[in-house]
């Protein structure tokens, strides 16, 4: 007995034995907006739902519990598109036990990454799988990586963790290989993380703060005009080039809003980009 009320134990050996149940089903929420469990329900089942059933059930926080029928269904959802739902993007993340809600903010996204000029002779599935571990936790590989029938970059799917810089490249066998982020637009230049740009980086306000003290100490003029500047901005590191870019050829694109997928012509694809500004923006499509 604590203070709260009796603590129950649920032992790892019987969590272990429930998870298998919920094996393909992830956690949902729109960002931004509400949204009717049954309204959602119905419209990821059209979108899901290709080969069995989508059941959609709402537990707090504008969070939802869905779970798929269908291990295909479940693989799509979670590493095939990117999700609209009136207008507002959908976070998608695999389920996890002891899921809380209300202690639970969205702080991963899945997110394909381009290693370009990938050695052609290392498209094996475990180098693959342990060199996108070292980007974030691998979800998927893309098929034609795997098949080695495209050469210009390696493509994975990789877990992007929002609190944590991005990582610029990693070495193979002592040679550097920058890695490009897909969908992700809203990177900041100055710490490297995902979700805000520079003009509102903690970190410039902060040092830009206390460079106006001391220059006001100092009997600086100060140039309002001039745009604050981190001083943790890595030397520029951290670049546009970051974004990989989009595709030449029409782009197909899945919104939940309506079910149904169309071509786009590229202007419409970046214009919408650019100013959609969420931070959460989930995957692009497979296959590239």
């Amino acid at each position: 007995m604590t203070q709260k009320g009796p603590n129950i134990i649920v032992s790892r050996k019987f969590k272990k034995k429930l998870a298998w149940k919920w094996a393909t089903s992830l956690f949902v929420r729109l960002l931004r907006s509400m949204v009717r469990e049954d309204q959602l329900g119905r419209k990821l089942q059209q979108l899901w739902g290709r080969r069995g059933e989508v059941e959609t059930i709402e537990i707090g926080s504008r969070y939802f519990l869905v779970r798929l029928s269908n291990e295909e269904d479940y693989d799509f959802a979670l590493t095939g598109g990117h999700w609209v739902y009136m207008d507002h993007y959908l976070a998608v993340q695999p389920w996890k036990s002891e899921f809380d809600p209300d202690a639970s903010e969205v702080s991963k996204i899945a997110a394909w990454v381009r290693i370009p000029k990938f050695p052609v002779d290392f498209y094996d599935k475990g180098i693959l799988y342990v060199v996108g571990n070292q980007i974030g936790r691998v979800l998927k590989v893309d098929t034609n990586t795997l098949r080695q029938t495209k050469g210009r970059f390696a493509r994975i799917c990789v877990e992007v963790d929002l609190s944590a810089p991005l990582l610029l490249s990693l070495m193979i066998n002592g040679k550097e290989k920058k890695i490009f982020y897909e969908g992700l637009h809203m990177i900041c230049f100055s710490c490297g993380r995902y979700g805000h740009n520079m003009e509102h980086c903690t970190k410039n306000q902060s040092t830009s703060t206390s460079k106006l003290l001391c220059m006001e100490n100092q009997l600086v003029p100060i140039d309002e005009t001039q745009s604050p500047v981190c001083s943790e901005t890595n030397d520029g590191i951290y670049g546009e080039w970051m974004v990989a870019p989009h595709r030449k050829r029409g782009q197909r694109i899945s919104n939940v809003g309506n079910g149904n997928s169309m071509r786009e012509p590229r202007r419409d694809v970046r214009s919408r980009n650019m100013t959609g500004g969420s931070c959460f923006e989930a995957l692009n499509t497979e296959n590239m």
